[in-house]
């Protein structure tokens, strides 16, 4: 009679090595990556991604996410580090990992997105954080969700001066209408009491700006241009280009989001007067609003 072996054979002199975080062995077998606890190669295998700039930042991430729901650190291979949520909102399971760039600025942060994308496949990347808000509008503690982020940074240099180049990244679509809906059964501008200290605060939303430098005097020649090139613009920042161009070049490839935004709490008015006192409060409401915000966008397609 012949025998058919529907799983694993080895001799006494078999050697058998498994390499990988999920393995099936048998007949029928399969790993479902998507169920796995740390999401794996399953496509948008959590529901959100979330990165920050500042420690300060992701202190007040990861206290929202364990306000919300059981969260713990993983780190992996090479130490990168992330926190892993798991939470209901209503009836629905949501799974949030958050991680921190390792350095702020425009370079780290396509490097963070990456690995989002390899270990956790997460369905919208969310940028959280602090920004200097350049819109009379605006004051310190205000939040402001971003509808578009303008690139500031490329620039001719000429013997008569500068010569700027905006590059603009619209939030995508699948995005932008679950911000809508967020405002539409809001008032505008959206009026909300610190869940610390019960002070009100507005949420907006508009164009952001985005560059390497920081920018501290109301004179300079950044503000002026982003002005001049959309006199809506709302905040300046120093990470949400990267994030926006990564998303562009990898829009379809393996474990791509479906979407990006970006969420940034006011912590100063780009003027003389920046300093660190509201980081903690811009970073702590810029986490409010996401969790506001986080019915509307695991609602979007």
């Amino acid at each position: 009679m012949t025998r058919i072996n529907h799983g694993v054979f080895g001799t006494d002199q078999a050697s058998i090595t498994f390499n990988g975080g999920n393995v099936a062995i048998g007949r029928n077998a399969r790993v479902d990556s998507a169920a796995s606890s740390h999401g794996g190669p399953g496509q948008n295998a959590w529901n959100i991604g979330v990165i920050t700039a500042l420690s300060v930042e992701m202190r007040e991430v990861v206290a929202m996410l364990r306000r919300l729901g059981h969260t713990e650190r993983r780190t992996y291979p090479g130490g990168q580090r992330f926190y892993e949520s798991h939470t209901e909102i209503g009836t629905t399971r949501l799974k949030i990992v958050a991680i921190q760039a390792l350095s702020p600025g425009q370079r780290s942060t396509p490097s963070a997105y990456q690995s989002l994308r390899e270990h956790y496949s997460p369905a919208y990347v969310v940028l959280l954080g602090i920004a200097g808000g350049v819109h009379a509008d605006l004051h310190n503690g205000d939040v402001i969700i971003a509808q578009e982020v303008i690139y500031y940074d490329l620039r001719k240099e000429t013997p008569h001066g500068v010569r700027r180049r905006g590059q603009s990244h619209p939030v995508p679509a699948t995005v932008l209408h679950s911000v809508n809906d967020f405002f539409a059964d809001h008032e505008t501008p959206l009026r909300l009491a610190d869940e610390k200290t019960r002070q009100s605060f507005q949420v907006l939303s508009g164009p952001i700006g985005s560059g390497e430098a920081v920018v501290a005097d109301r004179d300079a020649e950044i503000r002026a241009y982003i002005s001049s090139y959309n006199d809506k613009t709302l905040a300046l920042e120093t990470e949400a280009g990267g994030l926006a161009q990564a998303f562009y070049e990898g829009v379809s490839g393996d474990n791509a989001p479906h979407g990006w935004l970006v969420i940034r709490g006011i912590s100063d008015l780009a003027d003389t007067a920046k300093d660190d006192d509201f980081h903690v409060t811009a970073a702590r409401r810029a986490s409010q609003v996401l969790k506001t915000l986080l019915p509307y966008l695991i609602a979007a397609p």
